[in-house]
C-alpha cells in the first residue's frame, strides 16, 4: 500500500484560509479557489456513506496539480473524464489503477500529459494522493468515495503552481447579491425559530468543529431547512452569516442570523391559534388552568416558557414563535402576569364553543373527564343501536322442503280428473295431522258382533268406460289433502267391517253406492247419508245390515230411503 505525506497542518487546522477567499462581491462556492497565481491549503469535506461526493472541477491550464486525503474511513480518491464520464483514475479502473499507477491520458477535448495514483488504501488511517504532471489539456473531476457505511470527514491538502490562461473571473467564486442573501437568510431564520425554543438551544443542537461551525458543516446544518425557497445554496447563505469572511462561523454569529427575522403580529396570532388548537386535545379549559397555573392566581412568563410554551412541539406545518412573543400577545395587560381570563382567553382562540367549567385546583380535569364519559357512553349506544338494526332476523317459521311427484291420469279418482288430459302434479302435505275418526253419532245404529261385508263395485284401474254402479275410492280417514297413495285406490276385494268397528270408520263412499239409473258420479251429502240409514235402522234393521252387502256381479245396491 502506497500513501502520500501529509503536511503537518493538514489534520491540525492551523493553515490560514487565504487560499479559499473569495474578494468582495463573491462568494465561495467550491472546496478548492484557483486562483491564477496558484495555491495551497487544506480542506474538509463532508461524506455521507455508500455514496460518491459530488465531482470537484479541475479546470484546463491547471500545472503540476497534487492532492493528499487522509479519512478514518475506507475513502478512495477518483478522476473522471468531464466529457466522457469516463474513469481516468480508479482502484480497479480501466486506465489508471490500483495495478497500473501511473500514465498519460487521452480524451476527446484533450489530454492529461501525466496522472500518478499512490494506489488504494483501505486501512485507517486512510491516505491516498494523486498527481497530475504538466499543465492539463482538459477538464476534469475530482471525486472522493466514500465505501463505509457511517458518514464521515475526509480532510484534504492541495497543491498548483498556477493557472493559464488566466480567466476574467475567479473560478471557484460566485457573484454574490447581499440583499438576496439577507432574505434568504431571513426565511431560515423564520424556520428556525419555529424548530428551537432559542439561539442558545438551536446553537447546541448545531454541528459545530472546535466551537464554531466551519465551512464545510454548513451543509449538514442548512439541509435540514426542506422548506427551502427556490432550493438557495448553504455556500451563498454561509458568505452572508460569515460576516469576517474567515470561513468559520462563531457563535454570536449564528445568534444574529437566528434572530434575523422578527415576528409580525399576524404571527403570533396565528402561533397562538395552532398552540390553542393542541392544547385544546389534552385538556379541558378550567383543567389546563389548573395543570399550568398549579394552584396559583396567575402565570410567570418563565413558567410560561418553561411549562407550557416548550412542551408544544408543533407539527411540519405549524408555527411557532419564541415564547416571549407568544407570552406578551397573551398577556393583555402588559403587567408580566397571566390571569385566568387572559389564559383562558388564548385557551378558545384556536376555536371550540365548550362551557369553561370552574372548580378548584383538585377538580382541573372535571370536564375532561366528564367529557370522555359522554364520548365512551354515546359510542357504546351507537354501536346497541346499529347491531340492532344490522342484526339477522329470524325468518320465522321455516318450512321443509318436499319432493313432488308425478301421479299418472289413471290413477286419479273421477272426481279428481282435471278437465284436460294432462299429468297433475300434487305437493305431499306439509304437515301431518293425527288422524280422528268421524261419524261417532251413528255408532250406536249397528249392531254389535254382526258381520258386515262392504265391496267395492269397480276401480278406475280396471279401466271402465261408463260411470260405475259405485264407486268406493275414498279413504277410511280424511286428510289434509287428498294424496295419491295405495290406501286411496279402489280394489276388487271386498273390505270386511266389523260390526264392532264404529260406522265413523268408513267414509261417506264406502257407506254409499250409487245406482245404475242415477248417473250419480258424487255422494250425497253427508248429512242425507247418515239421515238415510237411521231411518232404514229405525224401520227395518235387517235390510239395512243386508244392503251392504255388495258384489260387482249382483248389480247394485239399493239406496237407501
Amino acid at each position: 500500500m502506497a500513501g502520500g505525506t501529509v503536511p503537518s497542518d493538514l489534520l491540525s487546522g492551523t493553515a490560514t484560509n487565504e487560499h479559499v477567499s473569495c474578494p468582495a462581491g463573491y462568494y465561495r462556492s467550491a472546496p478548492i479557489v484557483w486562483h491564477c497565481s496558484g495555491a495551497s491549503g487544506p480542506f474538509r469535506i463532508w461524506l455521507i456513506e455508500n455514496a460518491n461526493s459530488a465531482g470537484i472541477l479541475i479546470p484546463k491550464g491547471v500545472t503540476d496539480f497534487q492532492i493528499i486525503i487522509q479519512a478514518q474511513g475506507d475513502v478512495d480518491l477518483e478522476l473522471t473524464d468531464v466529457t466522457t464520464g469516463k474513469y481516468i483514475v480508479k482502484y480497479d479502473g480501466p486506465a489508471i489503477n490500483n495495478q497500473k499507477r501511473s500514465g498519460s491520458y487521452q480524451g476527446i477535448n484533450g489530454s492529461l500529459p501525466l496522472v500518478t495514483f499512490s494506489g488504494d488504501d483501505d486501512e485507517p488511517p486512510v491516505s491516498e494522493n494523486l498527481t497530475i504532471s504538466g499543465t492539463t489539456g482538459m477538464p476534469v473531476y475530482l471525486h472522493f468515495h466514500n465505501l463505509w457505511t457511517t458518514p464521515g470527514v475526509i480532510s484534504a491538502w492541495y497543491n498548483f503552481s498556477f493557472l493559464t490562461p488566466c480567466p476574467q473571473g475567479i473560478l471557484g467564486c460566485t457573484t454574490y447579491d447581499g440583499i438576496q442573501a439577507e432574505s434568504t437568510v431571513k426565511a431560515w431564520s423564520r424556520w428556525m425559530q419555529t424548530q428551537s425554543s432559542s439561539a442558545d438551544e438551536a446553537w447546541m443542537q448545531s454541528e459545530k468543529d472546535g466551537g464554531h461551525i466551519p465551512y464545510y458543516c454548513w451543509d449538514r446544518i442548512w439541509e435540514h431547512w426542506t422548506s427551502n425557497p427556490g432550493n438557495s445554496s448553504w455556500q451563498y447563505s454561509f458568505r452572508y452569516i460569515d460576516s469576517n469572511n474567515d470561513q468559520m462561523i462563531t457563535q454570536e454569529e449564528f445568534t444574529t442570523a437566528y434572530q434575523l427575522y422578527q415576528w409580525t403580529p399576524e404571527d403570533v396570532r396565528q402561533s397562538v391559534s395552532e398552540w390553542s388548537c393542541w392544547v385544546q386535545r389534552h385538556h379541558s379549559a378550567q383543567g389546563a388552568w389548573n395543570t399550568y397555573s398549579n394552584g396559583a392566581k396567575s402565570i410567570t412568563s418563565s413558567a410560561w416558557g418553561s411549562t407550557i410554551w416548550d412542551q408544544w412541539f408543533p407539527g411540519p406545518d405549524d408555527l411557532k414563535v419564541d415564547q416571549a412573543s407568544s407570552f406578551r400577545f397573551c398577556d393583555s395587560m402588559g403587567d408580566a402576569l397571566l390571569s385566568s381570563e387572559e389564559f383562558l382567553k388564548c385557551y378558545w382562540l384556536g376555536g371550540g364553543s365548550a362551557t369553561v367549567i370552574a372548580g378548584p385546583a383538585s377538580n382541573g380535569h372535571s370536564l375532561g373527564y366528564l367529557t370522555l364519559g359522554i364520548a365512551l357512553l354515546t359510542a357504546a349506544l351507537l354501536t346497541l343501536l346499529i347491531w340492532y338494526c344490522c342484526r339477522k332476523k329470524s325468518p320465522g317459521k321455516v318450512y321443509r322442503a318436499l319432493p313432488t311427484e308425478d301421479v299418472p291420469e289413471s290413477m286419479l279418482e273421477d272426481e279428481m280428473r282435471p278437465l284436460v288430459s294432462q299429468p297433475v302434479r300434487f305437493l305431499p302435505p306439509a304437515v301431518h295431522y293425527r288422524a280422528v275418526p268421524v261419524y261417532r253419532a251413528v255408532k250406536k245404529f249397528f249392531q254389535p258382533r254382526q258381520a258386515v261385508v262392504v265391496t267395492p263395485v269397480g276401480s278406475p284401474v280396471q279401466g271402465w268406460t261408463s260411470p260405475p254402479s259405485a264407486s268406493v275410492v275414498s279413504p277410511i280417514f280424511f286428510t289434509s289433502s287428498p294424496v295419491a297413495s295405495p290406501s286411496y285406490r279402489p280394489t276388487t276385494q271386498s273390505l270386511v267391517v266389523s260390526p264392532t268397528r264404529s260406522v265413523s270408520a268408513l267414509s261417506p263412499k264406502q257407506l254409499y253406492s250409487a245406482s245404475p239409473q242415477s248417473k250419480l258420479t258424487s255422494p250425497p251429502p253427508l248429512e242425507d247419508l247418515i239421515s238415510g240409514y237411521a231411518r232404514q235402522m229405525r224401520s227395518n234393521p235387517e235390510r239395512a245390515s243386508a244392503s251392504l252387502a255388495m258384489t260387482p256381479n249382483k248389480g247394485h245396491s239399493q239406496r237407501p230411503q
